[in-house]
C-alpha cells in the first residue's frame, strides 16, 4: 500500500492519501486530527455543562469542558490543564471512563473522557465561557432537545448515565 502525506498543520492536522492495490478504491484518504479529551465533572449529583462558541456552528453550543491534547503530553495533563484553563479549578478523583476513536474511516483522533470532582469550588471562568450543574434528568431532557450539537459529547454523557445507573433517577 502506497501513502502520500498531502497536508500537515501543527500536530492538529495530519492528511495522507493511501492507495490500496486490491480494492477497487484508487485513493483513500485518513484524516488524522489531534486527540482531544473531556471531562464530566460531578459535584452534588450534578454534571458541569459549559455552553461556549464554537466556530464550526457558529454560535454558542453546550458540551463538556475539555480540549486538544498538545504533542507529547497525555490525555490526563491534557484534561487537567484544559479544565483549570478554562474553569480555574483542580480536580480529584480523576479517572478515565470511557474512550474512543471519532471515526473508523479517516482516523479523525481519539477522545478521552475522564470523570472527576473539582477540589475548589471557586470556578474562574476563561471569557467567553458559561456554565450551569444540571441533574441527570436536566442532561437527558438536553439530549433529547438536541441541545449538545456534538456526538463525542452525547456518547460521553450517555455513557457515563448508563454506566453510573443515573437513567434510573428518571421517570418514564
Amino acid at each position: 500500500m502506497k501513502k502520500d502525506i498531502i497536508y500537515t498543520y501543527k500536530n492538529l492536522i495530519k492528511i495522507e492519501r493511501y492507495y490500496l492495490k486490491k480494492k477497487k478504491i484508487s485513493n483513500f484518504h485518513k484524516i488524522k486530527l489531534a486527540d482531544g479529551c473531556m471531562a464530566i465533572i460531578i459535584k452534588d449529583k450534578k454534571i458541569l455543562i459549559v455552553k461556549e462558541f464554537r466556530a464550526a456552528f457558529n454560535k454558542y453550543t453546550y458540551g463538556l469542558p475539555g480540549g486538544m491534547v498538545d504533542k507529547n503530553e497525555s490525555p490526563m495533563s491534557c484534561m487537567k490543564r484544559e479544565i483549570k484553563e478554562e474553569l480555574g479549578i483542580n480536580l480529584k478523583n480523576v479517572k478515565k471512563i470511557f474512550g474512543y476513536k471519532r471515526n473508523g474511516n479517516y482516523d479523525c483522533g481519539n477522545d478521552h473522557i475522564f470523570l472527576c470532582k473539582p477540589k475548589n469550588l471557586s470556578i474562574k471562568l476563561e471569557k467567553d465561557i458559561f456554565y450551569s450543574w444540571k441533574s441527570p434528568l436536566n442532561v437527558v431532557k438536553m439530549i433529547k432537545e438536541g441541545k449538545f450539537k456534538t456526538p463525542g459529547v452525547i456518547a460521553a454523557l450517555l455513557h457515563f448515565l448508563l454506566e453510573n445507573n443515573n437513567l434510573r433517577l428518571i421517570d418514564r
